[in-house]
């Protein structure tokens, strides 16, 4: 393999093959493709990936018949299985079921994405600036025109935004009415909000778990983003208890924003 290549596709079993030597913590962002299958089903798979690996040059033996990942790759693989920080970043369009989801890890000097390209695949790709994370980010909106705001943010607890979403997802109107109806804030906005949740055609998320390497400093933030054909609508938390969630319709330009403030320093 080429030292120099910033972008390494693998075979699920092949990254869970290399994750398994520096026996990570959760990678987030990769799901375990071992889980549910017995021992004997799962034994072949990891083999079949590791003869792989080795045709592919990516790891060696050495005279311990102890596995040497290749140096870039080795570099790529200790950055997502043991993160400073990490970005999730989750959507779906058009009611699908479906999320797209893509993680960002970070521990300096790197920034690695890690990305699910198809069934068995995933690709490993070095991040080099924030704007790449912003740009994959805003991909879902860039293709509509977006109406201004216009109208005051409403504010929610925690609790009836959870019962909201969950009623949404069971189809269950009536009740995610009622939270709604809950929300402070000006009439307009509620039925604004209203349209749009009934007529989704994004549904966004971008989490970045901080410090994930320090227990007495580590956690979590983001926002959660829900567009129309007219609105662009985040829900982020606005106290420090966590129990208080504020509904704005925003800007592309202010979406973009927000989601710099979230991302951690790349230096």
């Amino acid at each position: 393999m080429n030292n120099e290549s910033q972008v390494i596709n693998l075979s699920e079993f092949e990254l869970f093959s290399l994750l398994s030597h520096v026996s990570p913590s959760t990678v987030i962002g990769f799901q375990n493709p071992v889980s549910g299958r017995s021992t004997e089903d799962v034994f072949p798979l990891i083999q079949e990936a590791t003869f792989s690996l080795v045709d592919k040059d990516l790891i060696t033996f050495n005279s311990d018949n102890q596995i040497k990942i290749e140096g870039r790759l080795e570099c790529f693989i200790r950055t997502i299985s043991d993160p400073q920080h990490t970005i999730l970043v989750a959507f779906r369009q058009n009611g699908s079921k479906e999320n797209i989801i893509r993680s960002f890890h970070f521990c300096s000097p790197l920034a690695i994405s890690l990305a699910r390209i198809d069934d068995i695949t995933y690709a490993l790709e070095e991040i080099k600036e924030k704007d790449e994370i912003i740009s994959y980010a805003l991909q879902p909106f860039n293709s509509k025109m977006f109406w201004a705001p216009g109208t005051e943010p409403l504010y929610f607890s925690q609790a009836s935004v959870t019962a909201m979403q969950q009623a949404l997802e069971n189809n269950a109107m009536e009740e995610a009415q009622k939270h709604l109806a809950s929300a402070e804030g000006d009439e307009q906005a509620r039925t604004h909000l209203w349209t749009t949740l009934q007529n989704t055609l994004i549904n966004f998320s971008f989490i970045t778990f901080y410090d994930r390497k320090d227990a007495s400093r580590k956690y979590v933030d983001g926002l959660s983003i829900i567009a129309d054909d007219r609105y662009i609508w985040v829900f982020e938390i606005c106290d420090g208890k966590k129990s208080r969630v504020s509904a704005s319709k925003i800007t592309l330009k202010t979406l973009r924003e927000k989601i710099l403030g979230k991302i951690p320093s790349m230096k």
